[in-house]
């Protein structure tokens, strides 16, 4: 809630309201359903949104992130209003909250008065979340498949580390030296120079709770997907030798911290970078903490993660191609062989 200085205590009370006493009605849940459901058909009907989950699906087979956040449509159809009163009384608890206030008012009033509402409710453990680890692949993971696309997507993923790892700085500045912008290694190479993608992306994702993963995913024509692949290797294997420059480093650490600043406008701003601190790392000062040591990565860290990581005997390589080229070039490899014969 965003209010006004004297509206403070107003706001508290409405959003103790809301998590300790909620009144669930029979035609507010049919309206928000069936809110939930389009979304839902929304995502399904999204080409990009689609592939993103299939890399998951295939990336992660042990830890509960290969489902999608929304959820199954069928599945979400069957929840009644009594699964929802259920879902509220254990986990809208105390204990489970974390209240963010800021803003200009008397700190020790507000403390006092947060105290007369939150601090009133049952002091109740938190739910316990059942969160499978999620071991690195033991070998080569590949899913092709095809869809309705005119563009085939591919995605290459290496398994890496948490968030609470020391590699995750590394990590985080390789994915803006590799892959952020038109500057970006990847881009000049494969899309610029080589004419080997029409896109290309990288991410570094480090969750909280099991393994992350460094990903290279691009949109390219189905003929270059092996050119592709090998041009990522050579430019892998030249990060792992070190053949790239002090000032891409200084370049990307620039883009990386500038994002960091320009995501803090505002008071609103604030407050949302302290709960998500809080939530990541359980400190107020995480998002601070980050900035500091990220300063402190250099070029033999960037080597020795890229060593560590990239290890393409267990890559996870997903594609997805339009409809009957994978079928036809099955087709044409096979004619090939024969005539070879």
């Amino acid at each position: 809630i965003n209010t006004v200085p004297e509206y403070t205590k107003d706001a508290i009370n409405i959003l103790y309201e809301w998590m300790s006493s909620c009144a669930f009605d029979q035609k507010e849940f049919d309206r928000e359903r069936d809110v939930i459901i389009k979304e839902i058909e929304k995502n399904q009907a999204s080409i990009a949104r689609k592939f993103y989950q299939a890399s998951q699906q295939k990336f992660y087979k042990y830890n509960q992130k290969k489902y999608p956040v929304i959820g199954y449509l069928e599945d979400f159809k069957k929840v009644t209003l009594n699964d929802i009163k259920k879902y509220y009384d254990d986990r809208y608890v105390a204990s489970n909250m974390i209240l963010l206030i800021g803003g200009n008012f008397d700190i020790e009033e507000i403390k006092a008065y947060v105290s007369e509402t939150f601090g009133q409710m049952p002091d109740l453990s938190p739910p316990e979340l059942a969160l499978n680890d999620e071991p690195q692949p033991f070998s080569v993971r590949i899913r092709e498949y095809e869809d309705d696309t005119k563009v085939t997507y591919l995605s290459l993923r290496f398994s890496t580390v948490d968030l609470f790892s020391n590699d995750l700085y590394p990590l985080d500045l390789l994915d803006f030296v590799l892959g952020n912008g038109h500057d970006s290694i990847l881009y000049k190479r494969l899309v610029e120079k080589k004419k080997l993608a029409y896109s290309v992306r990288a991410a570094s994702y480090t969750p909280a709770v099991t393994t992350g993963y460094f990903e290279i995913s691009m949109e390219i024509d189905l003929k270059n997907k092996q050119a592709v692949i090998d041009e990522v290797k050579t430019i892998l294997e030249e990060i792992k030798q070190g053949k790239f420059k002090e000032s891409d480093i200084v370049k990307a650490k620039k883009q990386k911290l500038s994002e960091d600043i320009f995501s803090v406008q505002n008071s609103d701003d604030k407050v949302s970078r302290f709960g998500q601190g809080y939530l990541y790392g359980f400190n107020t000062t995480f998002f601070d903490d980050y900035v500091r040591l990220f300063k402190e990565i250099d070029k033999q860290d960037l080597i020795r993660v890229s060593k560590t990581y990239f290890d393409f005997d267990r890559m996870v390589l997903t594609v997805m191609a339009p409809k009957g080229t994978l079928s036809k070039n099955k087709v044409k490899k096979a004619t090939q062989n024969k005539i070879e014969t």
